[in-house]
């Protein structure tokens, strides 16, 4: 794979400021490949993403803005998040910053519904789907405890 020209890196970075989205087939971290948007929220885009080292799909977390305080709170939730091992937590494999797009953080790529969409169908639950929920939702906030991870004071 050839080196992105500096030309073509300026186009990427002001197409990814001007519509807030990285651009299919952009490179990420130089290893990432971005397939297409899985979502967002109110820190960043989540893209579905190929490793192209080792063929892996990922998801890829891309922040939309970087201030200190914003890249010290991503750098410690990628730290926590990486050391929680559980079938109910996202594993993390990486993060850092791209120079054209910004902090990253990649994680294992998920198939499936999630549970606010499911809940966007449908609120009710037999006893038997809430319990469990709540027990899937109970180990993980385990697996995180074991781990060290907690809530920082405010």
């Amino acid at each position: 794979m050839s080196p992105m020209s500096a030309s073509t890196a300026l186009e990427q970075q002001a197409a990814s400021s001007e519509e807030g989205v990285v651009p299919a087939g952009a490179m990420i971290g130089g290893r990432f490949q971005i397939d297409a948007p899985l979502g967002s929220g109110g820190m960043g885009v989540v893209y579905a993403a190929t490793d192209t080292v080792i063929g892996r799909r990922v998801a890829v977390k891309v922040l939309h803005k970087i201030d200190p305080k914003t890249r010290l709170r991503f750098e410690r939730e990628a730290r926590a998040a990486s050391s929680v091992s559980s079938r109910h937590v996202v594993a993390v494999h990486d993060f850092g910053t791209d120079e054209v797009h910004g902090l990253y953080m990649v994680m294992e790529r998920l198939l499936g519904v999630s549970l606010g969409d499911r809940l966007a169908v449908d609120t009710r639950f037999s006893a038997h789907e809430a319990a469990h929920i709540a027990l899937q939702i109970a180990e993980a906030l385990q697996a995180a405890h074991d781990a060290g991870v907690s809530t920082p004071a405010t």
